[in-house]
């Protein structure tokens, strides 16, 4: 693991392609970059090493903690794009389960948030607003069922450019994730650390 000195940032892996990256230059942007929620993280060849694949669409996926006692997170973008940490999900509790260990998950909510956005003009403004593209809270997409048979509800908290300023949407299992503009605002200090 390693270990950021701003606002704690703990990458456990860093992957693109089929290689691990292991270049500490490399991984003191990626950590920077997460820990100012950068909006233009370009992913390419030039700027992670080199091809490990030469030929072969890859990915940049990232795992880390935003916190070395928060959950386990991740986000990814394919080569060639321009990867934003501006906004991205901190954490995902569903049917009363704080999914810690579930990635996958954490991944899709943020393609889901990240991508939608994209789609529209006005990036920063329609994260907010925006119905195109959301995702559907199911079992399925949030990583399997914790209670079966209970009606479930899904909380995502999503971090944002700022002083560490949180959002928190709710929805109710097989609605859609609703827009950050209906959620709830709360800032960093206000989240208890995980036991």
């Amino acid at each position: 693991m390693f270990y950021s000195t701003e606002h704690q940032i703990v990458l456990i892996k860093v992957t693109y392609g089929n290689k691990d990256i292991t270049d500490q230059t490399i991984l003191n942007r990626i950590k920077h970059d997460l820990s100012e929620r950068s909006t233009a993280f370009i992913v390419s060849n030039e700027d992670l090493g080199g091809d490990p694949q030469p030929g072969v669409p890859k990915r940049l996926t990232v795992d880390y903690r935003d916190h070395p006692d928060h959950p386990y997170m991740r986000i990814s973008g394919a080569e060639g794009d321009s990867m934003s940490f501006e906004y991205r999900v901190s954490r995902v509790k569903y049917g009363g389960v704080e999914l810690n260990n579930h990635p996958e998950v954490v991944e899709r909510l943020n393609r889901a948030i990240v991508d939608t956005a994209k789609a529209q003009k006005g990036f920063l403004n329609k994260i907010f607003t925006t119905d195109t593209g959301r995702l559907r809270i199911t079992n399925e997409n949030i990583g399997g069922d914790p209670r079966p048979g209970v009606e479930k509800e899904a909380e995502v908290q999503v971090l944002t450019r700022g002083d560490m300023e949180y959002y928190s949407v709710k929805t109710r299992e097989n609605d859609l994730l609703p827009p950050l503009g209906a959620a709830t605002s709360f800032n960093f200090t206000d989240i208890p650390v995980m036991k």
